[in-house]
């Protein structure tokens, strides 16, 4: 069989594209594991990351399949933690019955996997292989969106923007009120849109043993946990904003497929993963008696339903979320102000952020996934166009992208024009990762200096190189770029010194 390698580096989406492509490949071609093919050794391999560490899917020989993580880049301390981070991910999140790869050798301590015997020969063992690599292709797909986790940090860490991150909310009015609702009638929602899930969701990633234990809770009457609807004031269609893997289930298991398409295949939803005493082990809905199947229909879900009275807009419901998902990763303040403020602002930050000078500045070739880099853009054009900034940061953020959420054409090429001026000044002058002090990038020498570019693009000095170091030794602008960043007579003393310094006469 051919050999198939990715060697060059992609996507996040990319690999998704790739991983579901084999699986693809699996379900429809089950004949590669028989034959004199089946003998040989078939690998997938895909690199990710500006470490190119590469996850691979091997078929091996005679009967085994291996997934693994490989940590790339350099022999460095880091490089091991990264591949220890992965392999305590792989290992906590596996069932007890997996056996573990450790490389021996030269290469021992750089990769880590997972083993697990089949017998070729045993067709009747067929139908476990396929399931068994989606849900572990499932697991990388996390990890990998976490591969961030591991890397230096690209933001340095400052005690006074964490406790301005978690500055306390706006205050709303909100009315919550519990509707039962029947499984049809919650279908029949979605079906006619009147139901979403909004893009701050993550994608749905049960797996069809999880959703099939689900659909058999309301088919035997066992309680399943409420959903949380959020009313969108201007359409009274409802967004999720808890409960997207229950309602997902259900939608498809009365659809008959399971999860989303990929290459333009869904495969079939039957029930999977139950006792095998159970009496709708294989079932589909279509498949069900009779009076499952109106059982199902009219089985009731409880649902909370949100509305935000007060202000005049639909911010709440993302604070809603954050709080509901506490055990998981929390949305980033830009990626809440993205979806709250989406418009022409939040598009011209999201494409200036991939500008290459920008990039050389931020000191990470690819877009930051939780936007770190789009919300230092922000602050910039917030910070030089505001006059009289008010504390905390994130609400003088907010605000500004509200005011601004669809500038005229004209501003934003300014903007632009602006912006790329700026960064390129700032790499021909000061080289590249010049605002990473210690670790990651400094916000508050970045807003500073940056500012200070901005204001002073037709006369830079000769010596603004020396003035830069001058001005990141200075004791006072070093107080004021570590300690109460965001108050406000601290951001009004960095601004001023870092334009006298690197400006004045």
């Amino acid at each position: 069989m051919e050999k198939n390698n990715a060697a060059k580096t992609m996507s996040n989406e990319e690999v998704y594209e790739k991983i579901a492509a084999i699986w693809d490949m699996l379900t429809q071609k089950v004949d590669i594991f028989e034959g004199p093919a089946s003998k040989e050794y078939t690998q997938w391999s895909i690199e990710i990351g500006i470490y190119k560490d590469k996850i691979q899917i091997n078929l091996g020989n005679p009967s085994r399949i291996w997934i693994y993580i490989k940590s790339g880049g350099d022999d460095s301390p880091e490089r091991l933690q990264r591949t220890k981070a992965y392999s305590a991910k792989i290992r906590n999140s596996l069932k007890h019955d997996q056996k573990f790869y450790t490389r021996k050798g030269e290469r021992e301590g750089r990769t880590i996997g997972i083993l697990r015997e089949w017998c070729r020969d045993d067709k009747t063992q067929w139908n476990e292989i396929i399931p068994w690599v989606q849900d572990h292709a499932d697991l990388l797909k996390k990890i990998i969106n976490n591969v961030d986790e591991h890397t230096e940090s690209a933001i340095e860490t400052i005690t006074s923007e964490l406790k301005d991150d978690e500055s306390s909310l706006p205050v709303y009015q909100i009315a919550t009120y519990p509707a039962d609702y029947t499984l049809e009638v919650l279908h029949r929602k979605w079906k006619d849109n009147e139901i979403n899930v909004p893009a701050f969701q993550r994608n749905f990633v049960w797996t069809q043993n999880q959703s099939s234990k689900l659909i058999e809770s309301f088919l035997v009457g066992l309680p399943v946990p409420a959903v949380f609807l959020y009313t969108v004031r201007a359409s009274q269609d409802y967004l999720v904003i808890d409960g997207q893997q229950r309602l997902r289930t259900v939608f498809d298991f009365f659809d008959g497929r399971f999860g989303d398409e990929v290459n333009g295949f869904r495969p079939q939803f039957d029930l999977k993963g139950l006792n095998e005493s159970s009496e709708y082990v294989g079932k589909t809905f279509s498949t069900l008696e009779r009076n499952d199947r109106k059982k199902l229909r009219n089985a009731t879900l409880r649902a909370f339903i949100v509305m935000q009275l007060e202000p005049n807009d639909d911010t709440s419901m993302f604070h809603i979320f954050e709080r509901l998902n506490t055990g998981g990763t929390a949305l980033a303040n830009q990626e809440i102000r993205d979806c709250v403020y989406h418009g022409e602002l939040s598009k011209f930050l999201n494409d200036l952020n991939r500008i290459e000078n920008w990039r050389t500045i931020f000191g990470k070739p690819e877009p930051d996934r939780r936007k770190r880099d789009v919300e230092l853009i922000l602050r910039f054009f917030a910070l030089r166009s505001t006059k009289g900034y008010k504390k905390p940061m994130k609400i003088f953020l907010n605000n500004f992208m509200k005011m601004n959420r669809n500038p005229k054409p004209s501003e934003l090429l300014l903007y632009k024009e602006t912006f790329e001026a700026t960064c390129q000044s700032v790499v021909d002058c000061l080289g590249a990762r010049p605002f990473h002090i210690r670790t990651g990038i400094n916000a508050a020498v970045f807003d500073a200096v940056m500012v200070a570019f901005s204001r002073g693009l037709s006369a830079i000095p000769g010596d603004i190189e020396a003035r830069f170091k001058k001005l990141i030794h200075d004791k006072a602008f070093q107080e004021n770029t570590i300690s109460g960043t965001t108050d406000e007579s601290v951001v009004a003393r960095r601004l001023d010194a870092a334009e006298t310094h690197l400006f004045g006469t």
